[in-house]
């Protein structure tokens, strides 16, 4: 019988450091499920914050299926959202961008929300690959006559090579009763587009130049809004 004590006491000794597998005969992890689990009683969080985590799975091939945790607050609050604005007090760069190109000279003093540090003189730097949706807009104080922007547009240059989406000025023609035809002022000029951008991707929001008279822009508003919307196809 002393023998059989010896043998449990060594054993009893021993470090485990097997793999448990169910499902599998070939365990790759501490614990190997190949299969469903079910757990039927859980408590409820009232709240969302950074001590919550949830389990994620990696299927990808350097992943191999391993449950990893991500925190409540990068789960919930990973899209970039930003907002810029300026009333009045804004122009365009002197610099000129693909032969008649200028950029707004916003800059992170202008930003309202979201991480400043992403705009620097008319340029949004994307924070994570994805596709944004992107709205800028020019509202002047009072109308303005379509000779002073006849012809010109708003632009978005992504990475300072080719315009994605163009948007012109143009003012509403009517007939109005006894006066024929006639064009109602500018007010506002809107571009709302989606866009793909990998991390690290600018967008510069820009005004074709020409004859512009700049002076009209002393009243105007601009503003930008930039958020991101949804993943990259493969990500």
């Amino acid at each position: 019988m002393r023998y059989y004590y010896i043998i449990i006491l060594i054993l009893v000794n021993l470090p485990l450091y097997s793999q448990v597998g169910v499902g599998t005969e070939d365990p790759q992890a501490t614990l190997d499920l190949n299969g469903n689990m079910k757990i039927r009683t859980v408590d409820e969080a009232s709240t969302i914050n950074d001590s919550l985590k949830f389990l994620v799975r990696d299927i990808s091939s350097t992943g191999d299926y391993e449950v990893k945790e991500v925190s409540g607050n990068n789960l919930f609050n990973s899209a970039p959202i930003f907002s810029a604005q300026n009333d009045g007090n804004w122009n365009l760069l002197s610099a000129t961008l693909l032969s008649s190109w200028r950029a707004i000279d916003l800059t992170s003093a202008d930003t309202r929300i979201g991480d400043s540090s992403l705009l620097n003189n008319g340029v949004y730097t994307a924070p994570q690959s994805g596709i944004y949706r992107i709205n800028f807009e020019v509202q002047m104080e009072s109308g303005i006559s379509l000779s002073a922007f006849g012809g010109k547009s708003l632009a978005l240059i992504k990475n300072g090579t080719s315009i994605w989406e163009r948007k012109y000025f143009d003012a509403v023609r009517a007939s109005i009763s006894g006066l024929g035809i006639t064009t109602i002022p500018i007010t506002s000029t809107n571009l709302d587009t989606l866009i793909e951008l990998n991390k690290n991707d600018t967008v510069t929001f820009a005004m074709s130049s020409g004859l512009l008279n700049l002076s009209v822009l002393g009243d105007a508003k601009v503003s930008l809004q930039v958020y991101k919307i949804g993943q990259l196809e493969g990500d």
